[in-house]
């Protein structure tokens, strides 16, 4: 068996949006030569990541990756208004997308 890495092998039910940034450039991108680039196409919410917004955003520094985000989302049906307010348990804050677009000199 391969190594589980930071996030294992347990059950996950929903998006974690984190765990697959740090995994897609500590893994993947980690290994390329020069710039990458992730688009992300996200309704903001993170379900059960188990590293931090900070630790995605670090592992993409460290890989010289640029991160542009598309926020879909209808808070009619319980997604982030894409206000800044939480709509239901595990939403991201707009605040927390832009930072992540941000600090990896992509977009929002």
């Amino acid at each position: 068996m391969g190594n589980p890495g930071p996030v294992g092998s347990r059950q996950i039910t929903g998006t974690a949006l984190y765990d697959a940034i740090y995994l897609a450039c500590s893994e993947k991108l980690a290994t390329e030569a020069g710039r990458k680039a992730i688009v992300i196409v996200t309704d903001a919410q993170d379900e059960g990541s188990k590293v931090r917004l900070e630790e995605a955003i670090e592992a993409a520094q460290r890989t010289d990756t640029v991160i542009h985000i598309l926020l879909v989302a209808d808070p009619r049906f319980g997604g982030n208004s894409g206000r800044g307010e939480q709509t239901r348990p595990g939403d991201w804050r707009a605040n927390d997308i832009r930072s992540l677009g941000k600090k990896a000199n992509g977009s929002f």
